[in-house]
């Protein structure tokens, strides 16, 4: 299909790769130090705080690196570059830090209804109900991943309806008072 492609998209995407290894590797460092730090407890702890930490830097460098000088930076600009999405490819290597953190990022464009594809890896399988929110790929397939990302490219319906089920599933199961619900049943 012929489609015109923005200017600005390989520095989004470039912007993308560089605050995710960086995140990655702030968050891991984060991880060790918080470790050595409590004597290897708390393991709760650690990976809340590597993860908002790590999350936290992906988004201090992932917005200036790709918005920065556009007219408007960031909030006039933002909005039409979700917009012009139609897919998002989520891949998540298959590590221990990865099987234990929590994406803010996957659940807020889960939340703003975008179809999502994403490695099942961790708190992704929480977030994602394969095939019905999202789909779910087999962790570090690369094969899956493509098709899995084409075939819902090619199904414009399909894109629509898990876009709209992600929303309606996060906004039903993880809003604060569904969350507290659960654990104030835990403890009676």
């Amino acid at each position: 299909f012929d489609r015109h492609i923005d200017p600005e998209v390989p520095r989004i995407v470039l912007a993308s790769v560089c605050a995710f290894w960086a995140g990655e590797f702030v968050n891991a460092y984060v991880m060790a130090r918080m470790k050595v730090m409590t004597g290897g407890r708390h393991l709760w702890s650690r990976t809340i705080g590597s993860t908002l930490v790590g999350q936290g830097v992906d988004s201090l460098i992932f917005y200036p690196l790709a918005f920065w000088g556009l007219a408007g930076w960031p909030v006039e600009q933002l909005p039409a570059y979700f917009a012009a999405a139609d897919v998002v490819a989520f891949p998540y290597d298959d590590t221990l830090i990865n099987r234990t953190k929590f994406s803010v990022k996957l659940v807020d464009l889960l939340t703003a209804g975008f179809p999502v594809v994403a490695d099942a890896v961790g708190e992704n399988c929480e977030y994602i109900q394969h095939n019905s929110s999202g789909i779910l790929v087999p962790a570090e397939d690369d094969t899956s991943f493509g098709k899995a990302l084409v075939d819902l490219l090619q199904a414009p319906e399909k894109r629509y309806r898990l876009g709209r089920a992600a929303a309606r599933y996060i906004r039903e199961n993880f809003n604060w008072f569904h969350l507290s619900q659960i654990v104030e049943r835990a403890y009676h």
